[in-house]
């Protein structure tokens, strides 16, 4: 039923993308972060961190 370990192989090297972009956001200011008139792109943990901002901040529809 349940699979032995020798039959379990993991690659580590791929990578997933998801095609979406996350932009650094400034909650004290509520606005994005601009450096040289761009948005600056944000990735990995910051960018989680942002997501999760976000949902916190987020009102629940009635």
């Amino acid at each position: 039923m349940f699979p032995n370990s020798t039959d379990i192989t993991l690659d580590n090297k791929t990578q997933t993308l998801n095609g979406t972009k996350s932009y650094l956001f400034d909650f004290t200011t509520g606005d994005f972060v601009v450096r040289d008139g761009k948005l600056i792109e944000c990735d990995g943990i910051s960018a989680i961190k942002v997501w999760i901002e976000k949902i916190l901040r987020t009102e629940k529809g009635r």
